[in-house]
């Protein structure tokens, strides 16, 4: 489940009412996820505060040990479709926003066991994010969301600094626990690479699960407006 959503601001262009995402991540210990994500300002455009209508759609894989399952291994598949109102206060240099809606979630397991939570289930989903941006020699964005429908808590932090070019590199961090699973990843992140509208990061680093096992993961985040 390694998250990438929220990865970074989405981009805004001057009277643009739509912004689309996309990301892949991957990790050595099997798992990963892709997902696309479209935002919608139907009152302004998204270069200014207003209200926002987010479709997020994910689908991702995963792992972890359990004595009593086959091969002492659980194989996880998991999809995600949610739609989130909320309302973005954003300026050059600061911008927060909080979106609410229904999700709907579902979880295939390799083995079943009380209370893993597997089955579809509709919930609600929360968002809190939040980034600033100090003249392109500092730059910052946080996000943490909740989902009802599988109890899941995700929490992802990074900082950039700024270098030529318009691109910028920092730490970044990302924590997720579910009922069944949790990790954490610790790495680097290379924001800012443009072609045409499209403006893209790339994340290196080390994931750890609640195994205790640790390994390489690599993400890959796009975004544009139009």
């Amino acid at each position: 489940m390694a998250l990438l959503l929220g990865h970074a601001p989405a981009v805004q262009a001057r009277d643009s009412r739509m912004a689309g995402e996309a990301w892949i991540g991957a990790s050595a210990l099997h798992t990963g996820s892709l997902g696309a994500m479209l935002t919608f300002a139907p009152v302004t455009p998204n270069d200014r505060p207003g209200w926002r209508v987010q479709g997020v759609a994910q689908r991702g894989y995963y792992r972890y040990a359990l004595n009593a399952a086959p091969q002492g291994v659980v194989r996880g598949r998991y999809s995600d479709v949610s739609v989130l109102l909320g309302y973005e206060h954003n300026k050059a240099a600061y911008g927060f926003m909080a979106a609410l809606g229904p999700s709907l979630y579902t979880k295939d397991l390799s083995y079943r066991s009380p209370g893993d939570g597997a089955g579809s289930k509709l919930g609600a989903k929360a968002t809190v994010s939040g980034y600033f941006s100090a003249e392109q020699a500092l730059s910052g964005f946080a996000l943490a969301s909740y989902s009802s429908a599988n109890r899941t808590k995700n929490l992802y932090a990074n900082l950039g600094i700024g270098l030529p070019h318009g691109l910028s590199t920092g730490p970044e961090f990302a924590w997720m626990q579910a009922p069944d699973y949790r990790e954490s990843r610790l790495g680097m992140h290379l924001s800012g690479i443009r072609a045409g509208p499209v403006q893209a990061s790339l994340s290196l680093g080390w994931l750890r699960n609640q195994d205790g096992q640790q390994a390489r993961h690599v993400g890959v985040n796009a975004r544009m407006a139009f």
